[in-house]
């Protein structure tokens, strides 16, 4: 009886939660809307900031910023649904942090007079073409451990028609062992390079590891002007003090593989 109690107050403090964020979202007095900004091919967004205090405990603090896309070429309904996904994926990370941080810090979060847990989140877009964009959303949170954490999440749009392309998408179908070849060569490499990773070191061991030739190691990528964009998080191929991976793959590294881009 008692794990069933406990598993209702999570659903309903779940259920609040969302229902919390869609209210703020809507409600102009809880939130700002920045002057749009007019990117490449067309697109523009503004950006929608978001700030409030869970209901979970006052010691929550969160502060989203998320792009709101419009553009005059692509019709309402395909826009509706771009802005739609935008939000799903801020709101369902930042859900995700937040049950982290209640679930592992119960017992602190309740009892201690002053830290206080908080959840940022930022985003940065990019536009290959009239109708392809890509948006890399940074989340920081403090989770009450010895540093920040770091997540990031990207999201590739293609509008007429309307798909969510993942890497899977990005080559030809019987090309993509040879595509994830090339962006595994090329992202360990400059990995190495950046951090002067030694031979037989459990620091190249781990770029390796992280950069090896299968789908899951390039989900966070970006679709530019210049190439793909590869992003490897903390700990993905070193530790947390070396920071965030940028790997450029241009263009041309990738002819005859690609699936149309």
């Amino acid at each position: 009886m008692h794990q069933k109690t406990q598993s209702r107050e999570a659903i309903t403090l779940s259920l609040l939660s969302t229902i919390l964020f869609a209210a703020l979202l809507l409600s102009k007095s809880n939130s700002l809307m920045a002057a749009e900004q007019i990117g490449n091919h067309g697109f523009s967004w503004s950006s929608k900031s978001v700030r409030f205090v869970s209901r979970r405990s006052p010691k929550f603090k969160v502060h989203l910023k998320l792009p709101v896309i419009s553009a005059a070429h692509i019709d309402s309904a395909q826009l509706t649904e771009a802005n739609k996904i935008i939000m799903h994926s801020v709101n369902q990370k930042r859900s995700q942090l937040e049950n982290q941080i209640y679930d592992s810090f119960d017992l602190t979060l309740k009892q201690s007079q002053s830290s206080y847990w908080e959840i940022n989140c930022g985003f940065k877009i990019y536009t290959k073409s009239p109708t392809l964009l890509s948006i890399r959303l940074d989340f920081e949170s403090m989770l009450g451990g010895a540093h920040q954490r770091i997540d990031i999440e990207t999201l590739v749009l293609q509008f007429n028609p309307f798909k969510v392309l993942s890497i899977d998408d990005l080559f030809q179908a019987n090309k993509r062992e040879a595509g994830f070849a090339v962006l595994s060569k090329l992202s360990k490499e400059t990995i190495i390079k950046t951090l002067k990773a030694e031979p037989d070191t459990g620091m190249k061991t781990w770029i390796i590891e992280g950069t090896y030739p299968i789908p899951d190691n390039f989900k966070k990528m970006i679709i530019s002007e210049d190439g793909v964009i590869l992003i490897f998080p903390p700990y993905q191929v070193a530790a947390f003090a070396h920071g965030i991976h940028d790997v450029l793959v241009p263009w041309k590294q990738l002819y005859g593989l690609l699936n149309g881009f």
